[in-house]
């Protein structure tokens, strides 16, 4: 079965005011109105019905005309205005969007776990045998370790500046 492209509504309300059209929300209610093919249809019939005289046409002619128009100008539109593929992206970025918190959250908390094992390796594996703190270059590992440190702890400051 072959449906007419019909454009979606032309002008479409919400209201809270529940005696006529359907229920969108919780409170809410869609009242579509007419079509965009009927509001293009209505205009092309306008321009059919201002010219000059130059048409001899019936009106069962001209409102086919002006259809013809209408479907041609929906048919023209750029895909990207498809109110049907737009929501469908929405919901797709919507879940998008979670996925990506969810990821940055499970990464703060590795970086949370990464940050307090460098300051243990620091604190057990960074000393000397009468308990001092190893100086820069005694140990090539723990240089390294002490230099990650320093990179997570200009990120946590960054990180505690943004938590309000």
């Amino acid at each position: 079965m072959e449906t007419t492209n019909n454009g979606g509504p032309a002008f479409p309300v919400s209201t809270s005011n529940e005696t006529d059209g359907h229920q969108d929300g919780p409170n809410t209610w869609q009242f579509p109105g007419m079509t965009l093919r009927d509001y293009f249809a209505a205009k092309a019939m306008q321009g059919y019905c201002a010219m000059d005289g130059s048409i001899d046409c019936n009106a069962d002619d001209i409102a086919a005309n002006a259809y013809a128009i209408a479907d041609a100008m929906l048919a023209a539109r750029k895909p990207e205005y498809d109110p049907t593929r737009i929501a469908s992206q929405a919901l797709d970025d919507r879940a998008t969007i979670a996925g990506l918190e969810s990821a940055v959250s499970h990464l703060s908390a590795l970086f949370d776990e990464f940050r307090a094992l460098l300051v243990e390796v620091d604190g057990v594996c960074g000393r000397d045998g009468h308990g001092g703190q190893l100086e820069d270059g005694e140990s090539e590992i723990i240089d390294k370790v002490r230099a990650a440190l320093s990179m997570t702890e200009a990120s946590a400051m960054l990180d505690a500046r943004d938590k309000p």
